[in-house]
């Protein structure tokens, strides 16, 4: 992430979403959100903050007043294909089912314990 607020901002978040919930083994933080209508899922975008991630893990997206559990169905980075795990740093796309649009917005995250 090159915009030192930005970081700044999800430093906080982060250390807000690990006194609420614990240590945190994975982080993500959410920038933006696509839904593919033909196949009924969503891929959300955003930064690994913390951790590693791996196809078919089972991840909490903390929407605010919701968590929702979700499955991490694929792993897209731009130029790259057959992704089994995004870890701290890399920019990714998370590809879920289940998510409502409407709950979810920039800035949540998506974490695992």
């Amino acid at each position: 992430m090159n915009d030192p607020q930005a970081e700044e901002i999800y430093q906080r978040a982060l250390a807000i979403a690990e006194a609420n919930y614990g240590m945190l083994k994975f982080a993500f933080s959410i920038e933006e959100i696509f839904f593919i209508k033909n196949i009924e899922k969503h891929i959300l975008t955003g930064t690994v903050q913390k951790g590693i991630v791996h196809r078919g893990d089972g991840v909490t997206l903390d929407s605010g007043p919701e968590q929702i559990i979700v499955v991490v169905e694929t792993i897209e980075m731009i130029n790259a294909s057959g992704l089994t795990q995004a870890s701290k740093g890399e920019q990714v796309g998370l590809r879920v089912r289940k998510v409502d649009s409407k709950l979810v917005k920039s800035g949540d995250f998506v974490f695992a314990k």
